[in-house]
């Protein structure tokens, strides 16, 4: 077996390594047992143009691209921590978590100093939650270390090679490769070593992961006898759907040396089970290796963001607005394609050596998704009377309904139900339109939307949570998972950090724990992304170690699948806004851990509130080596804004009512910073510029900044591993 020698880390080159960011677009579970990141950041692709199917996949690593991107032959690297630095071989401090028993009511920003505000602005902030209990002074320490800490990364154990272990290991290899042995083409290879870095790059690029069937996996060789004949039943359906929309011209028929192979898109048929069991079939064209000359790159197949989504569930609540889900079946086959395309017919008609020519935007084609985005685009506008919201693509409008639309699904809200269903009768008379739930219940109805199982009593809560998919998804992990046994009550130990010794490990076994770790964390990229806000920092680490699958890195792993299990039946709770508070206030909370991730870069984190309800999360390391704590604090901030911007304008679209912009951080001294007007004491021009845009954003935007004290900061499980008791208390209020 050939041998992979890996070290932690790479030579001390700046290299910037992957990161993964949870506001990408949201992937739908019914099409596929795939999961991703990408965002992030992780791999985020709004629709597929590989299976049309909206799919996000997880990066798998070829063969090919192990042996071009992250392997290398090289020597042993010697790297000495340096002398007289105090900050290296830092021992993690284990602190107390001793929790005060005084809980009383207060809100969480509560006689704190505020900022001077307009006559008619209000004087106090809203609070996002109840007061939570206080903590001792002694348990909130920034500096816990965790997983990615910097300490981790200081010092380089590797060995030098004397030579005569070269000469040793040329010896064996030469007794090896004789003649007596000449089971392989080729002499053994030696140990390869892979940096950690150069790994950590490759992730952006490596291949997805097949999860779905061909059609000799579902049909020609499926020993399953019943699946079998479920699958043959779904391929059916799919050709007479496929003929019925007119995909392609039956008239005739072209052999295939007269047409130019650049118009020639190789098809398939894949299969896989969805969500509620069914069986499905979906004749799909490569787009992925289309031809840039048969398609537009300019044209875009835009999807609701979550964040739309969770907007306008949150304006639902507090509004008593009436939810209905439709589906509209075979979409992408209502839009016409411009660009003059030829396939191969379906192999059931034995006519290989021919070609038919498209007619439609078949699934899988670069150009499908944009054609349908724009198809129903125009009906929506021109036929519904809506509109679609400036800078949120797929959110549409008018003054009675909104919209927001993910491919073939749609989920409309209105006050009055009747103008729902208006909507739907005018879709209807140009698609197939299944309602999927009406929403007419005043009781407690349930759905499936995107992915998120939700539960909505109109006028009183929401819970949103995954609890059913997860029950599905983590046990076909193979994750040696303890069901009977203590419950988890962190994702990930305080002060605990990844091991910088190296790893050995054969490559196939290598390549198989790489495609392992893949899997695990693109389930906890996809729930972390939805609603468990609480992961996002666990997942962000762990995602930059996908291609260094160490014991230690898949042992953290587990224990973060372990605490998804165990707490899998945790939803992300709402209550409707109180008629004495005013509606429309949007809340930023933002955090930072200074230097705590590899080459003292910092972590930063925010949380994003409307009305109380925590609609959004993120966590990332900065792109940026920051040089103090105020300036990490900054940088967080200044991530917050943009987007605490767009989702005011998205507000205030969908709900023509006055809104109030809030900044929360535990920083005294970046608030300073952005009331002061000295810049004295900006020390360097990047510092500056930094410091003086968000003052321009703040002033230009009307936010209001607020202290408010870190053991209430809940943008902390963000940035850092917290003691068991600080994150219950930080999340127990919001999820539970």
């Amino acid at each position: 077996m050939h041998k992979l020698n890996v070290p932690l880390l790479a030579p001390m080159s700046q290299s910037n390594t992957h990161e993964s960011s949870h506001a990408s677009k949201s992937k739908d579970f019914r099409h596929s047992d795939s999961y991703s990141e990408n965002e992030t950041n992780h791999t985020n692709v709004p629709i597929s143009s590989t299976g049309g199917t909206n799919n996000k996949t997880v990066p798998q690593i070829s063969d090919q691209e192990t042996e071009k991107r992250i392997i290398h032959r090289s020597p042993s690297i010697d790297a000495s921590p340096p002398e007289n630095n105090s900050s290296h071989n830092i021992v993690p401090i284990k602190t107390p978590t001793t929790v005060s028993e005084q809980n009383t009511e207060e809100s969480i920003i509560a006689d704190l100093p505020l900022p001077d505000l307009p006559p008619e602005s209000p004087t106090e902030f809203p609070d996002p939650f109840k007061e939570l209990p206080p903590i001792n002074s002694r348990q909130t320490n920034s500096s816990l270390g965790g997983i990615g800490d910097s300490n981790a990364y200081t010092t380089i154990n590797s060995k030098k090679r004397s030579l005569e272990d070269n000469e040793t290991e040329i010896k064996v290899s030469r007794d090896t490769w004789n003649t007596k042995n000449m089971r392989s083409l080729e002499p053994p290879r030696s140990k390869k070593r892979i940096h950690l870095i150069a790994a950590v790059k490759a992730v952006k690029s490596i291949k997805p992961i097949r999860t779905t069937l061909r059609y000799d996996e579902a049909i020609t060789y499926n020993k399953d006898i019943k699946e079998k004949e479920k699958y043959i039943e779904a391929y059916h359906k799919e050709v007479n759907q496929l003929l019925k929309m007119k995909t392609w011209d039956t008239d005739e028929y072209y052999d295939r040396k007269e047409i130019d192979p650049k118009r020639v898109i190789n098809s398939m048929f894949i299969f896989n089970k969805k969500r509620d069991g069914t069986h499905k079939a979906r004749f799909v064209a490569r787009g992925d290796i289309q031809h840039p000359d048969t398609y537009d790159s300019g044209m875009q197949s835009n999807t609701v963001h979550h964040y739309a989504l969770m907007t306008s569930l949150s304006l639902a609540l507090d509004n008593n607005y009436y939810i209905t889900q439709l589906d509209i079946s075979s979409a992408y086959l209502y839009a016409d394609i411009k660009e003059e395309l030829y396939i191969r017919p379906p192999p059931h008609l034995g006519m290989n050596d021919k070609l038919i020519r498209l007619k439609k935007s078949l699934y899988g084609l670069k150009q499908s998704g944009a054609n349908w985005y724009e198809t129903i685009k125009s009906y929506l506008i021109q036929q519904c009377g809506m509109e679609e919201v400036r800078g949120w693509s797929c959110v549409f409008k008018n003054s009675q309904v909104t919209i927001c639309l993910f491919v073939d699904d749609m989920v409309l809200f209105s006050k009055n139900l009747n103008s729902n269903k208006r909507i739907i009768e005018k879709l209807k008379m140009q698609y197939d339109t299944k309602i999927i739930n009406l929403g007419e219940s005043d009781e407690e109805i349930q759905y499936d939307i995107l992915g998120l199982e939700i539960k909505y009593q109109r006028g009183k809560y929401m819970k949103l949570g995954m609890e059913n998919s997860l029950t599905e998804k983590i046990p076909k992990l193979n994750v040696p998972l303890n069901p009977k046994g203590r419950k988890l009550s962190a994702p990930g130990q305080p002060g605990l950090y990844i091991d910088q010794d190296e790893l050995e490990i054969d490559e196939d076994e290598y390549k198989e724990k790489v495609h392992e770790m893949q899997k695990l964390i693109g389930l906890a990229s996809y729930v972390g992304y939805k609603f468990r806000f609480d992961l996002l920092y666990y997942i962000n680490t762990l995602a930059q170690h996908i291609l260094f699958p160490s014991r230690q890195v898949l042992d953290m792993t587990y224990e973060l699948i372990q605490f998804m299990w165990d707490t899998r039946d945790k939803q992300l709770i709402w209550h409707k806004n109180k008629p004495t508070k005013p509606d429309n206030k949007l809340v930023a909370i933002s955090d930072a851990s200074y230097g705590n991730q590899p080459y003292y870069k910092s972590q930063i984190g925010n949380i994003f509130l409307l009305n109380g309800k925590v609609i959004g999360g993120k966590s990332t390391k900065a792109s940026l080596t920051c040089t103090s704590t105020t300036e990490a604090e900054i940088h967080a901030v200044s991530e917050a804004i943009p987007l605490l911007n767009n989702l005011s304008h998205l507000v205030q679209e969908l709900n023509k009512k006055p809104i109030i912009k809030g900044l929360l951080t535990d920083s005294r001294s970046t608030i300073s910073i952005i009331k002061s007007t000295n810049e004295e004491k900006f020390r360097n021009r990047f510092f500056g510029t930094k410091a003086m845009r968000l003052r321009d954003e703040v002033s230009g935007n009307n936010l209001y900044v607020y202290y408010i004290e870190t053991k209430k900061n809940i943008a902390d499980v963000m940035t850092k591993p917290l003691p068991i008791k600080t994150f219950k208390l930080l999340t127990n209020k919001w999820i539970h």
